[in-house]
C-alpha cells in the first residue's frame, strides 16, 4: 500500500498504480490476469492499460500462438526518467512565469485604475440598475439631477422604497429637479420618510424637458446616466470620475440655489 501511495504521489491514479504494480509482478500477462491481480474490474483495467501505454509505462508484448493480447510493464527506471522530465518541465514553467510576473503585475495594476462601464437596456434592467445603485454601502450624499415625476412614472414604487432605505441608512440626498406640480406632490408625500433631504426646484425653462434630458446621479464611486423613456442606463464605476462629477454638481448646486427654491 505504501508503494501504491508513493506512485499516486508521483502522479498516477490509484487504479493506474495498482495495475502498474500488478503488471510488474506478473511480468507478462493478459488484461484479465492483470485485473484479477490488481483488484481493478476488467472493463476499467483496459482503460487504465491504455492510459499507462500513453505514459510509456506499459507495452504490448507480441506472443506468437496467443490470441489474447499480453502486456508488460516497462522497467521501473522509466518512472525515474518520467520524474526527471516532469521536473524539467515544471522548472521551465516556473522560469516562464517568473519572467511573466512583472508584465502581469503591471497589467493588474492598470486594471485597477480603469473605469468599469455597464450598459443596461430594457425597462427591467434599467430598474435593476437603479436599485443596485441605491443599495450601495456608502454614507456618501446622493447627488441627483432628474425629474422625480418621470422616475415615479417609469419606476413605480422606487422613490418610496429608496427614501425609506436612505432614512434607515442615514443617507442624505441633494437633488436638482424641475419645479412642477407633480414633483412638489411627490416631495410632499415622501417628506416623512426622507432623511434631511434637500431638493432644489428650478424653473422648468431652466431644466430641459424630460424628452431631451438624461437623468444623472452620483454616489460613492458610481455614476448613472439614464433615459427612462428610452429604457437604457449607463453605470460608470470609477472614483476619480465620480469625484469630478461631484465637483461639477456642487457648482451647479450653487447656481440652482440662486435661481430655484429649496424644498
Amino acid at each position: 500500500m505504501i508503494l501504491i501511495e508513493n506512485l499516486i504521489d508521483f502522479g498516477l491514479s490509484e487504479k493506474e498504480a495498482k495495475v502498474y504494480v500488478a503488471t510488474l509482478e506478473l511480468e507478462t500477462a493478459s488484461a484479465n490476469e492483470i485485473a484479477k491481480k490488481s483488484g481493478v474490474n476488467r472493463s476499467s483495467t483496459y482503460v487504465v492499460i491504455e492510459s499507462l501505454k500513453k505514459q510509456g509505462l506499459v507495452s504490448v508484448t507480441e506472443n506468437k500462438g496467443k490470441i489474447v493480447k499480453q502486456y508488460t510493464a516497462t522497467p521501473p527506471e522509466m518512472l525515474l526518467n518520467l520524474a526527471k522530465k516532469r521536473a524539467e518541465k515544471q522548472e521551465r514553467i516556473r522560469k516562464m512565469i517568473e519572467e511573466l510576473v512583472p508584465s502581469l503585475e503591471a497589467l493588474h495594476k492598470d486594471t485597477k485604475h480603469k473605469p468599469k462601464v455597464f450598459v443596461y437596456e430594457g425597462a427591467e434592467n434599467v430598474k435593476a440598475s437603479y436599485y443596485e445603485l441605491s443599495s450601495l454601502n456608502f454614507k456618501d450624499i446622493w447627488r441627483t439631477y432628474e425629474d422625480l415625476a418621470e422616475i415615479d412614472k417609469y419606476l413605480p414604487g422606487f422613490l418610496d422604497k429608496d427614501t425609506i432605505e436612505r432614512k434607515k441608512d442615514e443617507v442624505k440626498l441633494c437633488g436638482i429637479n424641475p419645479d412642477t406640480k407633480e414633483n412638489r406632490e411627490i416631495m410632499e408625500i415622501n417628506k416623512d420618510t426622507q432623511y434631511n433631504d434637500v431638493n432644489l426646484l428650478i424653473p422648468k425653462n431652466k431644466f430641459r424637458s424630460v424628452s431631451q434630458l438624461i437623468n444623472f446621479a452620483v454616489r460613492g464611486d458610481e455614476i448613472i446616466f439614464s433615459s427612462l423613456r428610452q429604457s437604457f442606463s449607463i453605470v460608470i464605476k470609477h472614483q476619480e470620475i465620480a469625484d469630478t462629477l461631484k465637483n461639477i454638481f456642487d457648482l451647479a448646486w450653487k447656481e440652482a440655489e440662486r435661481i430655484g427654491k429649496k424644498y
